[in-house]
Parts: structure tokens; sequence; C-alpha cells
């Protein structure tokens, strides 16, 4: 599924998987819902309103290699392993550059 929001999403649609991880404080979950059901209708969502108690707020700031930012784009191989957590760079270059990168090591 791909979000009419994500170029990078978009640009390799048959190859990537989309999902939404909205980790806001409860007293803005119906706003983050109101948006999502706007916006994103095409892509799975979660919505654990925990803010930043949230388990995996605090997973990602605790790796080294995740350079927290919102949003936080993730890049995850095909073996499930974390090979990119930040806010994708400037018009989303180093997202890209990622997703590229991943999809093509999971066609070798």
């Amino acid at each position: 599924m791909t979000a009419q929001w994500s170029p990078v999403a978009r640009d390799h649609a048959a190859d990537v998987s989309v999902i939404g991880i909205n980790v806001d404080e409860a007293d803005r979950r119906a706003a983050a819902e109101k948006l999502i059901q706007e916006k994103s209708r095409s892509v799975p969502q979660i919505v654990r309103a925990q803010g930043g108690k949230d388990f995996l707020w605090k997973l990602f700031g605790s790796m080294q290699v995740v350079r927290l930012a919102i949003p936080l784009y993730v890049g995850v191989d095909a073996k499930g392993v974390i090979r990119y957590a930040a806010s994708g760079g400037d018009e989303l270059t180093e997202l890209r550059q990622v997703v590229d990168k991943l999809l093509t090591a999971a066609r070798n």
C-alpha cells in the first residue's frame, strides 16, 4: 500500500510497504486520527497515543544509528533488520537512496 503524500513509496509501489505509526500524546489522538482519515486512508496506521512513554519511541531513541525526527522514516531490510531511521534528508534524497539500496540487495 502506498500513501498519496509519500513520493518514495509511490516510486516503488510494487516493492515497498508503508505503515504509519503515530506516537503523539493522548490529547492529540483525535487530531491524528482526523489527519489519517483525510490524508492517509490507503496506509495502515497505528495510533498508540502514548507520546514519549511509547516503547517504540524509546526503542528508536536508544539506538545509536537513529537520528530521531518527526516524521521518522525507518528502512527495514528483507530479513527484518533496521537499516535506516532518520528524517529522510532534504527532499527525501537520503531516504530514496536507502530504499534503492535495500531493494537492490533484496533482488540479489
